[in-house]
């Protein structure tokens, strides 16, 4: 077998000379699995741009329906922005859109009056949503509302509860909750609510409706 020589020449720095060497021999022995890695990665890239690509046309479709859907609503079209936002939650569940579609179908609701069951339904779903504390928080407590509105105090109160005293919305919620009590034949507990928001409110509304409880 005849040995192999080191390609070298004069003036060439022998080490740099035999590591290019090993590694044209390592391409040679091994030539099909890299060939192979090399493959795989231009798939995963041409693959990653191509999502990418698709994930902001869907976005780009997904705004212009709910800008749609609000103009629909600021027009008091509510049946026509229904039904597109049916058509929205079929194609565009998976967009960050979809949590500004359900607040348009609970506004619209709202106007309407009606559906107060179904309205409870869109309140859970958008707080499992939302990520900002302050944000959910005015959903729970308007989920805790629809309680009491259905005539379901003793609902209302443990949904309120969770409105703790670093939401903004804790006062309001806090008022709601002594209502609740009192629909409930529970005035102890409501007069101790109205109390502390006439003392600690700085918001005169509600001082005078708690003051005027008591």
């Amino acid at each position: 077998m005849k040995k192999k020589h080191l390609p070298l020449e004069k003036d060439v720095d022998i080490e740099f000379e035999y590591k290019i060497y090993m590694l044209l021999d390592y391409i040679k022995k091994y030539h099909k699995i890299l060939l192979g890695l090399a493959i795989a990665i231009l798939i995963a890239v041409t693959a990653f741009f191509y999502y990418k690509k698709e994930k902001e046309k869907t976005y780009n479709q997904a705004s212009a329906i709910v800008y749609q859907i609000g103009d629909l609503y600021a027009q008091e079209k509510y049946d026509e922005a229904l039904k597109l936002i049916k058509n929205f939650k079929q194609q565009f569940s998976n967009t960050p859109y979809i949590k500004l579609a359900l607040s348009y179908e609970l506004l619209i609701l709202k106007a309407k009056k009606e559906k107060l069951d179904y309205q409870k339904t869109i309140t859970k779903e958008l707080q499992q949503k939302l990520k900002t504390k302050h944000l959910k928080s005015a959903f729970i407590e308007y989920d805790g509302y629809l309680s009491y509105a259905m005539d379901k105090p003793q609902e209302s109160i443990q949904t309120l509860s969770k409105i703790k005293k670093d939401h903004f919305n804790y006062i309001s919620a806090q008022l709601l909750k002594a209502f609740a009590y009192k629909k409930l034949g529970k005035e102890k507990e409501a007069k101790t609510l109205f109390e502390e928001i006439s003392q600690t409110s700085t918001y005169q509304y509600f001082k005078l409706v708690a003051r005027e409880n008591l």
